[in-house]
């Protein structure tokens, strides 16, 4: 499913911001996820991509870290649902 894979290298992008604590580019990045999300109409996924575009640069790395687990929450439920609803198969799936 194209927009699964497009998100999860949407999220799979937000790694390196985060590990080198760089708010800038972790704001970028997440401006990226919230574009992939957006044009699938994920809208949580949008909504939580554009508070962390936005707390990004604050640079509030435990409100991150908790915005991060919950794209990463969210990302694993629409996985289980693509895969019960056979859009994907296992063997399709990635981890981010």
């Amino acid at each position: 499913l194209a927009f699964f894979d497009s998100w999860q290298a949407a999220l799979f992008a937000l790694q390196d911001p985060w590990s080198r604590r760089d708010g800038p580019a972790l704001r970028e990045a997440a401006h990226a996820a919230k574009g992939a999300a957006r044009c699938a109409s994920a809208t949580l996924l949008g909504d939580l991509s554009e508070r962390l575009e936005k707390q990004a640069e604050a640079a509030d790395w435990g409100d991150l870290q908790r915005l991060i687990e919950g794209l990463e929450a969210e990302t694993d439920r629409l996985q289980a649902y693509l895969t019960n609803s056979g859009l994907i198969r296992d063997d399709e799936q990635q981890s981010a």
